[in-house]
């Protein structure tokens, strides 16, 4: 593998989503560790932070979770808040999703992909959330 080719992996893919038209310049947006957000969520929730996490997908669901804190207590669904009737919102983070696909890490023979990136959103709760309501 070339160092570009090797710097292109693991290059951080940043999503940026303007919730509710607000503009926000990247140095007002509060940076959380991933394991403190996951474990203190009331603190975040609503609030637009940016975290760093691994992004992984399979056929039957996919979802955040960190690298120090990877029981099932810290995952996170990748669910928007969008409206089931807001088709250009659903489509609009549709998009977004797709940016990290390059980035996908995959394992031979398996359909399951990965991807560590920077996320900055915010975070919505308390609820069910994800495939069969198996997150909070």
């Amino acid at each position: 593998m070339t160092l570009k080719a090797f710097l292109l992996i693991t290059v951080i893919v940043v999503l940026t989503i303007a919730a509710h038209g607000q503009n926000r310049t990247a140095s007002s947006i509060h940076t959380v560790a991933f394991c403190e957000l996951t474990s203190h969520p009331e603190k975040y929730v609503n609030k637009l932070i940016r975290t760093e996490a691994n992004y992984i997908v399979w056929w039957e669901s996919s979802y955040l979770y960190g690298d120090r804190c990877i029981d099932d207590d810290h995952k996170i669904s990748n669910s928007s808040d969008c409206a089931d009737d807001n088709q250009e919102c659903q489509n609009k983070i549709g998009m977004e999703w797709k940016k990290l696909e390059p980035f996908m890490r995959t394992r031979k023979g398996s359909d399951t992909q990965r991807v560590k990136a920077v996320f900055t959103g915010r975070l919505a709760g308390p609820g069910r959330y994800g495939h069969l309501d198996g997150f909070q």
